[in-house]
């Protein structure tokens, strides 16, 4: 079999490092600087956290004088249900029954908007922890939208869950439009 042709450039520089670097824009574009707070420190804990623990948990990093970036906050954000997952229960993709989800758990957090904006006064970047692997499920509050867009009849949601596939363009889109969009626009 032939190996695929590919193309080398090679750099030398000598002890001319800065304008070799130059060249090396010219040829390649500016290489982005990652923003700083994905440098820091990130928290994150698999726990059943609410919003107002979080923020004990905020107070406790500044009390302490510990810096904080990045707030990880697991699979508990959203509608999760733990007994029937130890019961084996599974949803229509195969995954145990809440381990996927995109709708938030009012129960921890009753107001999720206002919680984001309390975050991100105390200078603090806010992601939330996924496992797509199952899809979007009938029970998610945009699943009408997702369905919709992917070409589904979301009336017919029973059986009609929508599989996480992110190598196609069209699910990637609609996934990321309905529902990852309004995540990011309640502060995530």
């Amino acid at each position: 079999s032939k190996e695929p042709d590919a193309d080398f450039t090679f750099f030398g520089y000598g002890t001319k490092y800065r304008a070799m670097m130059g060249l090396y824009v010219r040829l390649c574009g500016r290489v982005p600087i990652p923003p700083r707070f994905s440098l820091g420190i990130w928290w994150s804990r698999w726990w059943p956290y609410s919003a107002n623990e979080l923020k004990s948990l905020v107070h406790d990093f500044e009390k302490h004088e510990v810096p904080l970036d990045v707030l990880v906050i697991d699979m508990d954000w959203h509608q999760v249900a733990y007994e029937l997952m130890e019961q084996g229960v599974v949803d229509f993709s195969g995954q145990p029954i809440g381990w996927t989800g995109y709708t938030w758990n009012e129960t921890l957090f009753p107001d999720p908007t206002t919680f984001l904006s309390w975050c991100h006064s105390k200078g603090l970047r806010v992601t939330l922890n996924l496992h797509p692997a199952g899809g979007v499920q009938p029970w998610e509050k945009n699943f009408p939208e997702m369905a919709t867009a992917m070409g589904r009849d979301p009336s017919r949601a029973r059986h009609n869950y929508v599989p996480f596939n992110i190598g196609d363009r069209k699910f990637s889109y609609a996934w990321f439009d309905h529902i990852l969009r309004p995540l990011e626009k309640q502060g995530i």
